[in-house]
């Protein structure tokens, strides 16, 4: 692997069958495009070089990498290599485990910069600290931690729909929908390789279903914002914002209609959000003017606060909805974006644009002194 003394060293961690998905070029593994795109970007940069690897491949005496995997331009060919300790960590590993706490706290403790100040973000608590913003506590749907299900209960009485979720979760399977009908039941749905919905007559009937679906661990209950619709599919938002040399930047933001009838739109189709009111909702270019302006008021907004809280942040997507009087309200932060709407809606060059204010944070980061998570 070629490289001078002047250059970055960024190492992207990431897990074992991402690297296989890297290596045999997997293309139609959603987890594909983006990682290709940020080699591909890097191999362009005189001033960084990036390699990929998985805490199986830390040496963490020494920090040293034993099969770093690289692209290779000239070839158009992932080849492996020993690596020294990289000097930017970017991490996309989604596994919790006690070897990846291992990694992660050697690079902390050695003052390795991360590209996000935090791993993930635990939605209770990414909650209460916006709460706590005067700034952003408008822009919060009710919700609280779910400790008996009684609390549930009296939630219900005073929301007719709302969400249950799992604090740390991703694409949507930690959450269960659950709204009040005619009949004084209640009736819930959730997706988990298809579409899953229920009646039961009694909270206490949800027992068992709640048992299985959090395993006792800690979830919250939260207001359902009533998001526009197409039909009978819901409409959210993706948006993928950064933070660049002079400030914040927002990358894209996407609208996606989740399946019919779903609880949840990961699944779904998405396009840019301003196509997306022009051509679905017919708003006029005033309309949509006005409407970007709120939206990247709220979208800046939001990023602040969540580095005011956490600290420092390369990259945020943030999720957020547009109610039926076209107030905006904040859904949840995702710390490791896999920008599959991103890139059906902006496509390769949007994923390489993302990736070119990416690496050009990871060469400022190595500049300063790393604000590290503890």
């Amino acid at each position: 692997m070629n490289q001078t003394t002047e250059t970055v060293r960024l190492g992207a961690l990431i897990s074992t069958s991402q690297k296989k998905i890297l290596k045999q070029k997997m293309k139609l593994d959603k987890r594909y495009s983006f990682l290709a795109a940020l080699a591909a970007e890097a191999a362009e940069s005189p001033n960084l070089t990036l390699y990929f690897f998985s805490p199986e491949d830390v040496d963490v005496t020494s920090g040293d990498i034993h099969k770093a995997l690289y692209w290779d331009r000239e070839n158009n060919k992932w080849y492996e290599c020993s690596a020294p300790s990289p000097e930017v960590v970017y991490e996309r590993i989604y596994v919790k485990n006690e070897l990846v706490d291992r990694v992660r706290t050697f690079f902390s403790d050695n003052n390795v910069p991360f590209i996000n100040a935090r791993a993930n973000f635990n939605k209770l608590i990414c909650h209460q600290k916006l709460s706590e913003d005067v700034k952003t506590s408008p822009y919060l749907p009710p919700a609280i931690e779910v400790r008996k299900i009684e609390d549930i209960h009296r939630f219900l009485k005073v929301h007719d729909v709302i969400y249950l979720k799992k604090v740390i979760s991703s694409l949507g399977k930690g959450v269960i929908k659950l709204e009040k009908t005619a009949e004084n039941s209640i009736k819930y749905s959730y997706y988990k390789s298809r579409l899953r919905t229920q009646t039961v007559k009694s909270i206490y009937d949800l027992k068992p279903v709640l048992h299985r679906f959090f395993h006792n661990k800690t979830y919250i209950a939260q207001r359902g914002i009533p998001l526009i619709k197409i039909g009978d599919q819901s409409i959210d938002f993706r948006a993928e914002v950064q933070r660049g040399k002079n400030g914040i930047i927002i990358s894209g933001v996407c609208a996606r209609a989740g399946l019919k009838n779903s609880p949840i739109t990961v699944h779904s189709t998405a396009m840019p959000y301003e196509l997306f009111l022009k051509e679905h909702l017919h708003y006029s270019e005033q309309n949509i003017k006005n409407t970007v302006l709120k939206v990247e008021e709220f979208l800046t907004t939001i990023y602040s606060s969540l580095e005011d809280a956490y600290g420092p942040f390369g990259e945020i997507g943030i999720d957020f909805g547009i109610d039926t009087n076209r107030d905006i309200w904040f859904i949840e932060a995702n710390s490791k974006s896999a920008k599959v709407s991103f890139e059906k809606s902006y496509g390769d060059a949007g994923l390489r644009e993302n990736a070119f204010h990416l690496l050009e944070y990871a060469e400022s980061l190595h500049q300063k002194e790393p604000a590290q998570e503890g």
